[in-house]
């Protein structure tokens, strides 16, 4: 009898506690996947800053590049909040930046196939009339990857709008391919112009290289548009510090800090 009453007394116990553990275990579980959600988006921007970055900092107008730095500034501040374990606050802001980011991306991917095409358009006849297989062959694959960006900015345009992470990863791909697109420009400019030597090694010019080279076929403002575009192509800038260094590099932005944290997380 000691038994039974031993287990009605535990059935009542479990039956008065199950909705308040109930209650507990949804909050856990929601605050878990918000926690997930933070840190992949946190993860995923990281990605999406780099590879716009060089591009605002060498083409962008005085307006991107003050987008840019406000989006910098508010991905710092989405990492404070993430290690202060406010999640919802950093997803919130998260969300925000890739919005901003999107409207970027869409602005600079139209920019960009312009100037590639331009580029491709210039070099074309140069490759076509040469005669040689290795500079065509450049140049085919520069214009493959300006018609792979395309298609895959198209894939973007056409996920529902709030996908905006998804977005992102097709508009980061065609940024990735309009750079690579570039590089097959200058190669196929170059190639007509090596030395018998260099041909017979076949080796793929270094960045090093291809900038010296870039001197070889142009001068003046028109050597450095060419230098500039070769730099971006790579990711990189010919100035010392791009968009991204200049604002980690800010003293005065962690003083501020404080203060912007208390207003983003409103």
């Amino acid at each position: 009898m000691r038994f039974f009453r031993y287990i009605t007394t535990f059935l009542l116990c479990f039956a008065v506690f199950h909705p308040q553990l109930d209650a507990q275990k949804a909050a856990s579980s929601t605050r878990a996947g918000v926690q997930r959600f933070a840190q992949k988006g946190l993860k995923d921007n990281r990605y999406y800053i780099y590879y716009i970055n060089s591009t605002i900092t060498n083409f962008g107008s005085e307006e991107d590049r003050t987008k840019f730095e406000g989006i910098i500034r508010r991905d710092i501040l989405c990492q404070v909040m993430y290690l202060k374990f406010d999640f919802r606050a950093a997803y919130r802001q998260i969300r925000k930046n890739q919005k901003d980011l999107i409207e970027l991306y869409l602005k600079k991917l139209d920019d960009e196939e312009i100037s590639v095409k331009a580029l491709l358009d210039e070099f074309a006849p140069l490759a076509v009339n040469s005669g040689d297989a290795k500079s065509k062959h450049y140049l085919k694959l520069g214009y493959r990857e300006l018609a792979s960006a395309k298609i895959e900015a198209t894939m973007a345009d056409n996920y529902k709008p709030l996908l905006y992470s998804l977005r992102l990863h097709k508009y980061s791909r065609a940024m990735k391919r309009l750079k690579e697109a570039k590089r097959y420009a200058f190669l196929a400019r170059i190639q007509p112009h090596l030395t018998r030597e260099e041909k017979i090694k076949e080796k793929i010019l270094s960045f090093e290289e291809i900038l010296a080279k870039i001197d070889t076929f142009s001068e003046g403002v028109e050597s450095e548009k060419f230098k500039l575009i070769h730099y971006d192509s790579y990711y990189k800038t010919p100035v010392q510090s791009s968009i991204v260094d200049s604002v980690w590099g800010d003293k005065e932005f962690s003083k501020r800090m404080h203060a912007d944290y208390a207003e983003e997380a409103k």
